[in-house]
């Protein structure tokens, strides 16, 4: 997994926490 794909990762467990 590419670093831009875990930062969409991180960003969208942040929106949904």
């Amino acid at each position: 997994m590419c670093p831009s794909g875990i930062k969409l990762l991180l960003s969208f467990l942040s929106s949904s926490g």
